[in-house]
């Protein structure tokens, strides 16, 4: 497996990568991974 191309790889390291810069309490990383999450996956992703 090649993780780097993986894009929940990516997407994770740059949460990551910008908690780290901005120094992010853990409730606005909570709110980001939220955000990106239903921008990324649209409500009908486990639906056939």
């Amino acid at each position: 497996v090649n993780w780097s191309n993986n894009p929940k790889v990516i997407i994770g390291k740059e949460i990551g990568n910008q908690a780290l810069k901005n120094k992010s309490t853990t409730e606005q990383r909570k709110n980001a991974r939220e955000k990106l999450a239903k921008s990324v996956f649209n409500q009908n992703f486990y639906e056939k």
